[in-house]
């Protein structure tokens, strides 16, 4: 009979679940100064290969330390091929994708998952263990299974655990907990979530071994498909080289082909369940794929065997009440591409910073900060799902005019693989992606204040008024809610990305700006101190925030100064004119642009925007406004009018055909009046209302606060409702 017991005390955030994705999540908030524990139901980490490949952004987000062994001991890969095999056994390969210029890292690194773990699991033990005290460190707590959620109230979550080496069941209460349990998640289930999605009629077979007389090498990601009159030719198989020497290898079967392998038996899908294949028996099918006419195993080298129908499904929420899920929990998809732990990676960076700045200022706000972790992981992993699902569709396919045009299509990607640069590798490393469109990605920009003629507000070009318009608009530059440039280099020469490794709260960039630009700004924004480097400096620190008793930054804990002369280019790979300052979130994406710099803004963005207390008073001006009314009615009169005198001059025309030189001279200034005002609306879009004088940011935080009373959020799940999504963010990018 199982013995029950109470947890000693409360704590900030309770882990379920020990793999990849929630190691870092304890990783991040046992580093923020969090009463944390993680348990797991296994009593070791298991020896499985699994998910095997490492981005490039995974190794950013990832502590320096973990990072550093994974550099030190997988496998690099530069370049993907594309191999094809045809009807008489012919084999060639018709693409090479160079990732090589992905930024840092420089490709993808590989090694076996359970080898990451065990990396990760020794980094949370070198973390101070918040909850046991005593000078203690953290530590897994193994063979503990969650049984249930007994109670998911505002504010704190409880739940019950059982040690299945003593039986006794604990009821663990906390403020959160965070379900990183994989795809059969007991957390998922409990919490009410549904898994939608469907599951695909393609098994697989999965293969980590040494092999002999491989046509590949140890220098990419090798996709092989193809045609033939064996049974088990038709098909793709993945291989990936591993720093043992050996390859991890993936092959689908279809239905026709799972044939022979069949059980008798059904799945709660209603398809065949197959028998456990052997390794000699996957590399038959890949002889057959073109990895090899003579291909062997080496002898004593088999380290996995696996195979598994591919699902591919999305929780409906990400989040109710205290309850969050994270990778496999909230996703899962085919192996094609190696996404799925990097999608973890992701979500579990972006959730852990939020919770622990929850834990540290409890409120009404903080709670719209946790909503985020929803609106940007589920976009992201939705459109990335939606992909691997098409390429998925694409590369199973046995029919003969997919086979020709996929062939045809692949070659095409190999001849523009030069053309588009990193571009590609940017996307497969996830470096590409940004959360644009979320709340707390914020830009502040002010407008010159109006003239006695306004000649700036009518014209449609000229002025800085417009210059910034258009920069804003069109220029190629980092913009709120990008992946903040990590290879940007300071003036030391130090990467950006071990600054930001190893802030324990938000880093603050302060560019210097360009000569003429910082006049420009100067001479048309109010109130404007364009400052030298020690000026930045200077104000960068005093902007700092002391950890508290536990370790935490609440605010700015690294400030990089970047000078317009310095050795690097940061300025160029920001795409910064003026002076302006840089407010990167601790996942490593940019929260706050500002220009000019605003020590207020910074301050009103960590309260009102993310609900961290304890910020200075400091004046600012507000934003601008998103919407420039006068020039844009001002073109649609002038339009309106142009259009009236087009139809007078078709009446004048009906009756005297030989002023059609003067209609089609009118029609033409009609058309180019026309593009103008297209342009000014699309300038203007962006511009702002006159600049009020400095409003005290007390009186903005009281009015502020009143707001928010009358707008508390969903009780039962923690989400946003309507009214709170379609606040207008603060002059955001689109």
């Amino acid at each position: 009979m199982a013995r029950t017991g109470e947890a000693a005390s409360p704590i900030d955030a309770l882990v379920v679940g020990a793999g990849p994705v929630g190691l870092l999540v304890a990783i991040e908030l046992a580093a923020r100064g969090c009463r944390v524990r993680i348990v797991d139901a296994l009593d070791k980490i298991e020896q499985k290969t699994k998910a095997s490949g490492i981005s490039a952004r995974s190794l950013e987000v990832l502590p320096k330390p973990v990072t550093d062994n994974i550099v030190k001991h997988g496998n690099l890969l530069q370049k993907m091929r594309l191999n094809e095999t045809d009807l008489k056994g012919n084999g060639q390969v018709i693409a090479t994708i160079p990732i090589d210029s992905i930024p840092i890292y420089h490709g993808m690194r590989t090694q076996a998952q359970w080898q990451t773990e065990e990396m990760l699991q020794w980094h949370l033990e070198t973390l101070p263990d918040l909850h046991r005290g005593a000078n203690r460190t953290m530590r897994v707590e193994r063979q503990m299974e969650f049984l249930k959620i007994t109670e998911n109230a505002v504010g704190s979550v409880k739940c019950q655990v059982r040690n299945n080496a003593t039986g006794v069941v604990e009821t663990i209460t906390a403020k959160f907990l965070i379900g990183a349990d994989g795809g059969r998640s007991s957390i998922r289930k409990c919490a009410g979530f549904s898994f939608e999605g469907e599951v695909t009629n393609e098994y697989f077979f999965a293969l980590h071994a040494a092999l002999d007389n491989y046509v590949g090498d140890f220098e990419a990601m090798d996709t092989f498909f193809s045609r033939g009159d064996d049974p088990d030719a038709p098909g793709f198989a993945f291989t990936m080289p591993m720093p043992d020497g050996g390859f991890l290898i993936t092959c689908d079967l279809d239905l026709d082909q799972q044939e022979k392998w069949v059980t008798g038996e059904l799945d709660r899908n209603g398809l065949p369940i197959l028998k456990q294949p052997e390794a000699k028996d996957i590399i038959g099918i890949l002889r057959q794929r073109g990895c090899g006419t003579n291909l062997t195993l080496r002898e004593g080298s088999v380290k996995w065997v696996s195979h598994f129908r591919v699902q591919s499904r999305l929780a409906n929420f990400y989040r109710q009440g205290q309850v969050f899920i994270a990778g496999d929990a909230c996703h899962c998809h085919s192996p094609l591409g190696g996404q799925g732990m990097n999608m973890g990676f992701l979500d579990a960076k972006n959730l852990a910073w939020k919770v622990a700045t929850a834990v540290k200022n409890p409120g009404s706000v903080v709670e719209k900060l946790l909503d985020t972790y929803e609106a940007e992981r589920k976009s992201i992993d939705k459109k990335l799902l939606g992909a691997i699902e098409k390429a998925q569709s694409g590369v199973s396919s046995r029919s003969a005019v997919v086979f020709f045009l996929r062939g045809r299509g692949q070659r095409l990607i190999g001849s523009i693989a030069s053309m588009v640069g990193n571009a590609a590798g940017q996307v497969i490393s996830q470096q590409a992606w940004a959360y644009s469109p979320s709340l707390l990605s914020q830009e502040h920009w002010e407008r010159p204040p109006p003239t006695c003629i306004p000649i700036t507000t009518l014209c449609p070009f000229g002025g800085y008024r417009r210059r910034q318009n258009f920069f804003r608009w069109a220029a190629r530059r980092t913009r709120c809610g990008d992946r903040a440039p990590a290879e940007a280099k300071t003036d030391s020469g130090e990467l950006l990305e071990q600054v930001m490794k190893r802030s324990r709260g938000w880093t603050l960039l302060l560019f210097e700006g360009l000569e003429d630009d910082n006049e420009d700004q100067e001479a048309h924004i109010r109130n404007v101190e364009i400052m030298d480097v020690d000026g930045l400096r200077q104000l960068g620190n005093s902007m700092k925030a002391n950890p508290d008793a536990t370790g935490y930054v609440n605010g700015v804990d690294e400030v990089v100064v970047f000078s317009a002369a310095g050795p690097g280019d940061a300025h160029d790979m920001f795409g910064v004119k003026g002076q302006c300052m840089y407010l990167i979130r601790p996942d490593m994406h940019v929260g706050l642009r500002c220009e000019p710099v605003r020590e207020g803004a910074a301050y009103r963005y960590f309260k009102q925007t993310c609900g961290m207390s304890g910020q200075p008073a400091v004046s600012c001006p507000p934003p601008a406004a998103t919407l420039d009314l006068l020039p844009t009615i001002m073109w649609a009169i002038i339009f309106l009018i142009l259009v009236e005198s087009l139809i007078l001059v078709e009446i004048v025309d009906e009756e005297h055909p030989n002023k059609l030189p003067f209609r089609v001279a009118l029609g033409c200034v009609s058309v180019v009046v026309l593009m103008l005002a297209t342009l000014q609306f699309l300038g203007s879009k962006w511009a702002a209302s006159a600049i009020p004088p400095d409003v005290d940011e007390d009186e903005e935080d009281e009015e502020d606060e009143e707001d928010k009373e009358e707008d508390e959020p969903d009780a039962k799940r923690g989400l946003l409702s309507k009214s709170c999504s379609a606040v207008t963010k603060v002059d955001s990018n689109v």
